[in-house]
């Protein structure tokens, strides 16, 4: 999942890219978040 960071007070009217991963597991029928990263983007990078 890619999303984007704004409104950053350091760096004003600059937007950041992010690749996030999330991993779920289900346990007794709820979803649970286990873990997750974001790595963020060079400009460029598709």
């Amino acid at each position: 999942m890619r999303t984007g960071l704004t409104d950053d007070a350091r760096y004003p009217g600059e937007t950041f890219e992010f690749r996030r991963m999330i991993v779920l597991t289900r346990i007794d029928g709820v979803w649970l978040i286990q873990a997750g990263q974001n790595a963020k983007l060079e400009k460029g990078i598709k």
